[in-house]
């Protein structure tokens, strides 16, 4: 998903908490929100009472990675956004270059 802002600003992509088991949630509003979210899913199998189940699974549990301008509001909403831990360890970290 591209971002839908569109001012001439640099992006940074920032590391996001999530609440636990709430990825996808976290993710989907924070697209409907304007930012672009990178998720990564790995297929994995288990077995569900007695039977052989696939379910794509976050590869980093209780993480995604959000890239916006570094100038956008969507910034300080990250923390009130469902799926979002309310509370951050220090504060998001800013990484550079392409993921």
């Amino acid at each position: 998903m591209t971002s839908t802002h569109t001012t001439n600003s640099t992006t940074a992509w920032y590391v996001v908490l999530t609440k636990p088991r709430q990825e996808q949630r976290a993710k989907e509003n924070l697209e409907r929100q304007g930012g672009e979210v990178y998720l990564p899913l790995f297929s994995n199998e288990r077995i569900v009472r007695g039977k052989r189940v696939k379910r794509e699974e976050p590869l980093f549990l209780g993480y995604l990675f959000l890239n916006i301008p570094t100038n956008s509001p969507l910034l300080s909403k990250v923390r009130s956004t469902f799926g979002v831990r309310q509370h951050f360890t220090g504060s998001l970290s800013g990484l550079s270059g392409d993921i």
